[in-house]
């Protein structure tokens, strides 16, 4: 090799050394650049349960971080009528208002309109307070049955005590189905579902005075 072009094959070498160092440097800058991006615009959103996931074009879009099995949804299903069932079933003439506008989240329209017409003919919020009642139930997961589709049945017991001492007790058997509504959860609907089709299939009542 001829030592005059030595140098300039030296420094030939020293440039793309640059070169590549300074697009590695890039790259890194553009990835944390990215990073940030993802990581800010996922603290905005504050989304339970979901990631923000970026693919190979640079798109960013919101991933489950975990894919729901049917037994799960249908264990979040049970959980969501047992809550719809206390707030309208379980109550005293203190919590009732309050129980009953809770229990709207937790239904569609119709059946918020059913139930609380069904409230007001059998003038339950009255005789709460003008014989001091209230009233408990007695439910279990396995008093809940649902299919695949999340249609079920839901079997309880609901206790009508005054002066501390059950005076009648009511076995219902309710029909009643759940929607996925795809919402975020909330803390006034933290399953994010919805009842809907709620019939009444039976009523047994047994008087204990």
């Amino acid at each position: 090799m001829d030592n005059k072009n030595f140098p300039n094959l030296m420094k030939l070498k020293g440039e793309y050394k640059i070169s590549r160092l300074a697009i590695m440097g890039l790259l890194i800058t553009n990835l944390t650049l990215v990073g940030f991006i993802v990581y800010t615009v996922a603290s905005k959103e504050n989304l339970p349960n979901k990631m923000m996931v970026l693919d190979s074009k640079g798109n960013i879009f919101n991933a489950e971080l975990k894919d729901l099995s049917i037994e799960d949804y249908k264990a979040e299903a049970k959980g969501h009528i047992s809550a719809f069932i206390r707030l309208v079933y379980e109550n005293d003439q203190f919590s009732y208002k309050r129980n009953m506008k809770l229990c709207r989240d937790l239904c569609d329209n119709d059946i918020s309109k059913s139930v609380t017409e069904e409230q007001e003919e059998l003038e339950i919020y009255d005789k709460m307070v003008k014989f001091n009642l209230r009233t408990t139930i007695e439910i279990s997961l396995d008093s809940i049955s649902l299919d695949n589709s999340l249609n079920g049945t839901i079997k309880f017991k609901q206790n009508v005590i005054r002066d501390e001492k059950i005076q009648t007790i009511y076995s219902r058997a309710i029909g009643f189905s759940i929607i996925k509504t795809g919402l975020q959860r909330s803390e006034k609907n933290p399953h994010a579902m919805l009842v809907s089709k709620f019939k009444l299939l039976s009523i047994g009542k047994f008087q204990t005075q």
